[in-house]
This record gives structure tokens, C-alpha cells and sequence, in this order.
């Protein structure tokens, strides 16, 4: 799948071809574009073109703005004949800017190496850390806990409602509350605290404390990861994708561990394949890994 970065602009391509060779649509191309779980209509149009069977849309900002996908649906015509076809694009958050990544690459090297290079690094970043350092659309169902904090599975940035029994009992835009007290995010993000009303007595009848019960499921939409990548992040993505472009790399992804020639040999060390292979990142993301839990 086609990726492209998180806060920007880019062509999506649809290539045509009749017998393996670039042909021209008979009519206009049309697209249909939307975000995957966006209940936002979708944006629909005639595509641009800038060559012999190569036809094109641009993204726009808003559509780019959290992660996710893009789902763009073509309709085409070769002669008599109708045509479709179906995209989807992932949106992704780049740890390290293109920039900075070919400023460490040797000279002449590809645009998509580039890209390859920062994809190296950020996948081997999630996996050693267990989460993603982008901002993405996303729910969260659990149990309550009794408590008046209620521990998340996942960082959020922003709540956006909570829903008990498909009912949505709390917004954050328009402001409604028919959960009977304020939510606020705790300052670990990873955290809801529900509080009582200021304007309710604590003499009164309060059936509905504690706030997060056992005996519900709650649902939490909102936006959840991180508003922006930490600077250790960052930094790591670019260490790793120094790496990438190292000639022991090579030897490394085939877990090779001894090499003899001669009078000389390279061994390398077994955490080498393990973590994220760069001993120092590994360090330094350490605080950063998240340990996944199953609650029964």
C-alpha cells in the first residue's frame, strides 16, 4: 500500500494501460475520495493528468492531518470498454524529516531509498517500543474500574466522547453531558478522571459514583497517540537510519553473526538481533516501550 506523510499535499496516481502499454482514458477520469471512517462525504472530481495514460488527484490537508487511510475509487473508459479501480494510501508520521535522512545518505542515492531508509527506522521503532508516535482517530472499549481513574490502554491526545449502550452520554464538540460529571485527560495522557459537578452538594444523593463502574463497558473515541514525535524518537530515526545505509546492514537482516576471511573476522554482537540492532537507540527508546496487557 502507498504511503504518504501525515500534513501534506501529494498525487495520487492511477496508471492505465491497454496490452502493457501506457493508452490514454476514452473519456474523463473521475474520482471519488474519502477518509477510511469518516463519515464526511466524499470529495469527487475529474483527475488531472501529465502523461500518456498517468492520471492524478491531489491530496488535501485536512485529509492528511491525523493517520489512517485513504480510499479513492477510479472510473475510466479504454475505448468501449468501463473501467475501475479501487486505492487505499496509509497516512503515516515520519520520526525523522526527509531532509535530515538524505543529508545522511551517500551521495546519489534514490528518493526511494530515502523513503525506505525512514521506513526502516520507524518500523523497527514500533516494534521495539510497542506503540506509534502519530496522531490517529481511533476508540477504546473497556470496563470501568470503580475508581475515579480510569487507565487507558493506549496514550490519548484529545477525548472526544464517550459512549455507554451506543448512546453517546458525553461530546466534547457541541459540549453535551448527560454523564453526570466532568471528564478531563490526566497530564500522563494516559488517563480519565471523572469528577463530580462543583455545583453538587456533598450532601446529596449521588447514585452514580463512583464514576468508571465495573458493570459497564464504555467506549472512549477521541484522538489518541502523540501531538507531535518526542526529540528521543526523533533522534533514534535518524540513528537507525544511518544504519540503514551502512554496508554491515547487509550481512545483519540475513542474521549473519561470523564472518571469517583470512587472518581477520567480524563478529556480531547477538543483541545486534534483537531490539531495534542499534544498541544505543535501544537505550534511549527504553522508556518509551509500552507493555501490552489483556484484561479478563
Amino acid at each position: 500500500m502507498k504511503q504518504i506523510y501525515t500534513n501534506t499535499t501529494e498525487k495520487i496516481y492511477l496508471k492505465i494501460y491497454q496490452d502493457g502499454v501506457p493508452v490514454n482514458s476514452t473519456g474523463a477520469v473521475t474520482y471519488s475520495l474519502s477518509v477510511v471512517g469518516s463519515t464526511a462525504a466524499p470529495r469527487t472530481g475529474a483527475a488531472s493528468s501529465d502523461a500518456t495514460g498517468s492520471y492524478y488527484v491531489y491530496t488535501l490537508l485536512p485529509e492528511t492531518l491525523l493517520e489512517g487511510s485513504l480510499k479513492v475509487d477510479w472510473a475510466f473508459s479504454v475505448g468501449s470498454d468501463l473501467g475501475s479501480r479501487t486505492d487505499y494510501i496509509s497516512i503515516v508520521t515520519p520520526y525523522a524529516q526527509f531532509i535530515d535522512i538524505k543529508e545522511l545518505a551517500p551521495v546519489g542515492t534514490s528518493d526511494t531509498e530515502i523513503e525506505n531508509a525512514e521506513m526502516f527506522a520507524r518500523y523497527n521503532i514500533n516494534a521495539f517500543t510497542g506503540q506509534r508516535f502519530g496522531m490517529r482517530a481511533d476508540s477504546v472499549k473497556m470496563h470501568g474500574n470503580d475508581q475515579s481513574t480510569l487507565v487507558l490502554p493506549h496514550r490519548i491526545v484529545t477525548l472526544d466522547k464517550i459512549t455507554i449502550n451506543d448512546e453517546d452520554v458525553w461530546t466534547r464538540s457541541p459540549e453535551t453531558n448527560n454523564f453526570g460529571k466532568t471528564v478531563t485527560v490526566s497530564d500522563t495522557n494516559y488517563g480519565l478522571l471523572a469528577t463530580k459537578y462543583d455545583d453538587v452538594p456533598v450532601w446529596s444523593d449521588f447514585p452514580t459514583w463512583p464514576a468508571w463502574k465495573k458493570s459497564t463497558w464504555y467506549v472512549f473515541g477521541g484522538v489518541y497517540g502523540w501531538s507531535q514525535v518526542p526529540d528521543e524518537v526523533e533522534y533514534c530515526a535518524r540513528l537507525l537510519a544511518d544504519d540503514y545505509f551502512c554496508k554491515e546492514t547487509g550481512w545483519k537482516k540475513r542474521f549473519v553473526e561470523q564472518i571469517n576471511a583470512s587472518d581477520w573476522r567480524i563478529v556480531f554482537n547477538q543483541k545486534q538481533f534483537t531490539g531495534t540492532g542499534n544498541y544505543f537507540a535501544d537505550q534511549i527508546l527504553a522508556r518509551y516501550k509500552s507493555i501490552g496487557m489483556v484484561l479478563i
